[in-house]
């Protein structure tokens, strides 16, 4: 596939990937490298196809906005995405909705989050499990003299 320089915006979102669509889709963010929004939302991801994407995330080094909401990655999709969060230091704008993700994974994904994200605005975690540890860091966030949150989403989290 052939490098595209001027593609800046990705939506995906309300189509059945699943692990197998993901797979095959996954490549694009290879051969995007200004990448600044991909958006895909409600497309049956799973732990699995959410790990197709977030391995080629770090190719995309301008990545500001993100949504992997409503795909069920559950805990162990959340782990994966927390592990590269360090590499997209440019993410304004999280959401991570209705994907049955565990304190495990949302308390790394905040924790990450507030160490190597300085320009988060935005951060919906709703309808997940945001609690103990998770909330602990999320305070830690908000506390933080370099935070620049503006919107959370928590609806059903705790």
């Amino acid at each position: 596939m052939k490098c595209n320089p001027t593609l800046l915006y990705i939506n995906i979102s309300n189509n059945a990937l699943g692990n197998a669509g993901a797979r095959a889709f996954a490549p694009v963010l290879e051969n995007s490298p200004n990448l600044q929004t991909l958006l895909v939302t409600n497309c049956g991801l799973g732990a699995l196809g959410v790990k197709e994407f977030v391995d080629r995330l770090t190719y995309c080094k301008y990545l500001e906005v993100v949504s992997f909401g409503k795909n069920r990655i559950e805990n162990q999709g959340g782990l994966y995405f927390s592990e590269i969060i360090y590499q997209l230091k440019c993410l304004t704008a999280v959401y991570l909705f209705q994907n049955g993700m565990k304190v495990e994974a949302t308390s790394a994904i905040i924790s990450k989050l507030t160490t190597h994200c300085q320009f988060l605005e935005t951060l919906d975690l709703s309808d997940n499990f945001v609690y103990d540890d998770a909330i602990k860091n999320l305070v830690k966030m908000i506390e933080s003299p370099t935070c620049k949150l503006k919107n959370l989403g928590m609806s059903d989290a705790v």
